[in-house]
Formats: C-alpha cells, sequence, structure tokens
C-alpha cells in the first residue's frame, strides 16, 4: 500500500472548483484542524476509476464538512465523507 498523494486526508472539495459560488472563500480554512467521528477497523476499499488500482478508507461523521461546502455554495448534505488512508497500484 502506498501513502495517498495529500498523506491521509478528509476531501471536503473534489474537483468542484468551477462550481463553488464563493470561489473568493476558497483557503479560508486551509490547515483548519478539525474533530470528526468514526469506527475502528472499518477499513472500505473501492477500485480507483482513473488508475489501476485501489483506495482504502474509512467512514467518517463529520459535520464541518458540511458547515465549510455550505459557506462555499456547495451541496452541504455530502454523502461521501470518508478518509483515506491508502492506495495500491498495480
Amino acid at each position: 500500500m502506498h501513502q495517498p498523494a495529500w498523506d491521509a486526508h478528509i476531501s471536503v472539495i473534489r474537483g468542484e472548483r468551477r462550481v463553488a459560488a464563493n470561489s473568493a472563500l476558497w483557503k479560508k480554512h486551509h490547515g483548519r484542524k478539525v474533530k470528526f467521528k468514526y469506527e475502528h477497523g472499518d477499513v472500505q476499499v473501492s477500485k480507483d476509476k482513473d488508475a489501476p488500482g485501489y483506495f482504502y478508507w474509512i467512514r467518517v461523521d463529520c459535520p464541518v464538512v458540511d458547515e465549510i461546502r455550505e459557506e462555499l455554495g456547495l451541496i452541504a448534505s455530502w454523502k461521501y465523507h470518508h478518509l483515506t488512508i491508502g492506495r495500491t497500484y498495480y
């Protein structure tokens, strides 16, 4: 397994820069530390749609993500909250 390009992380925005209504707020929360909940040992695996390999991740509950997305004019009830922990290539 390889470390993700952005280290272990929770994505708040992914490929949505062009649709964010409040782009002036981009990076307002950059580097902000937030609390989140997760279930230990609940590792999920998804096939990479863009390259050979798999992503490994854990579901998380993080209301702050919804608050930031709403502030940016993005869908706030984003159901894809997860902590990316690694990936494989082949």
